[in-house]
């Protein structure tokens, strides 16, 4: 069964066993509902974990689990990522992508030169910021279309266009 990443446990949050979560998915209301199943990558093993609560906190998401009632349980998930079934994914309306599907894409200007690979994305509330890396040099590009302007999923490719001062 393959998974995705959706986010990664930042902090534990109170006494009874809530996590504060860096979601990395656009579905957040989804992937974390109530009932839910989400995977813990635990050491080499996936951990099972059923969603009982969720809610956005300044930019985090604060979950709490079935069976988890304390801090201990959860303090050394401290760094680890949350997963969800690939199978479970909804398909998308063609002009649309998931985030997954943008990591390792190559990006280039519309002139045609490479400017790197992304190998992050940001979600920052009100739009995704891509994180665009090539040798030792990056820099966040918005995922907007007035920036990324062809998307190509099968090539893994993007296009953008650039304004001053963005490199």
């Amino acid at each position: 069964m393959k998974k995705l990443l959706i986010g990664t446990i930042v902090n534990t949050h109170g006494l009874r066993g809530e996590v504060k979560i860096m979601p990395k998915t656009h579905f957040v209301k989804e992937r974390f509902a109530k009932g839910s199943t989400v995977f813990l990558a635990d050491k080499d093993q996936w951990k099972p974990l059923t969603v009982t609560a969720s809610r956005m906190h300044k930019n985090m998401l604060i979950v709490a689990f079935e069976d988890i009632c304390h801090i201990d349980d959860i303090e050394r998930w401290k760094g680890c990522d949350i997963y969800a079934d690939a199978e479970a994914l909804a398909e998308l309306p063609e002009d649309e992508i998931y985030y997954h599907e943008l990591y390792d894409c190559a990006v280039y200007d519309e002139g045609g030169n490479y400017l790197g690979t992304v190998v992050e994305v940001i979600e920052t509330g009100a739009h995704a910021v891509l994180r665009i890396k090539k040798e030792e040099m990056s820099f966040l590009l918005p995922y907007v279309k007035t920036f990324v302007t062809r998307v190509e999923k099968e090539k893994k490719k993007l296009t953008v266009a650039l304004v001053e001062g963005i490199l």
